[in-house]
């Protein structure tokens, strides 16, 4: 565990500062994408201005098409030579860093190719089941909150999308949400 809490990086200080050589055989992970719409951030994306000529907004377009399924759920592994990045509901992708480093070729569905597929999607497995769930290492200040409480409007409107409204009409029992 580190300073702040569980850490599964390592330090590149001594690369970085000192110019030791690093492990030339250790491999990055990474995560993200939206697997279903209330994972989106309302209105797009929410570090990426509203400014077509930017450098990322392509991207944040990419996230928001298809009702904010454009950017499937994904893991990624890769080493200097090799990257696997798997969607369990879209198209996964393998590269050789070394014949295509523009990552211009997917490998995935290449037959010569399953044995290199297989081994680095072993690997990103290990690596989910390894730093997936962790326990925290401190308590939150705000300690637990108080229950029951009341829902919020969102919560119990039953909407079904970020574009779903929310309106109310007075009944005898009381107020009855619509959609």
């Amino acid at each position: 565990s580190g300073k702040y809490g569980i850490n599964f990086g390592r330090s590149l200080v001594p690369q970085v500062l000192n110019g030791q050589e690093g492990d030339m055989s250790r491999y990055v992970y990474s995560e993200g994408g939206f697997s279903f719409w209330n994972e989106v951030f309302p209105m797009g994306s929410d570090h990426v201005e509203d400014d077509p000529k930017g450098m990322y907004y392509p991207r944040a377009l990419e996230e928001m098409s298809d009702g904010g399924n454009g950017s499937p759920k994904w893991v990624m592994r890769r080493n200097l030579t090799h990257k696997v990045v798997y969607r369990p509901r879209g198209e996964s992708e393998l590269y050789d860093l070394v014949q295509d480093p523009r990552e211009l070729k997917n490998l995935w569905d290449e037959p010569d190719q399953s044995s290199l597929r297989e081994s680095m999607l072993s690997g990103l497995l290990q690596w989910l089941v390894e730093t997936g769930d962790a326990t925290p290492m401190h308590q939150d200040g705000r300690k637990t909150p108080h229950w029951p409480h009341a829902a919020s409007d969102c919560a119990i409107s039953g909407a079904v999308g970020p574009m779903a409204t929310v309106a109310t009409q007075a009944t005898e029992e009381g107020e009855q949400l619509l959609i």
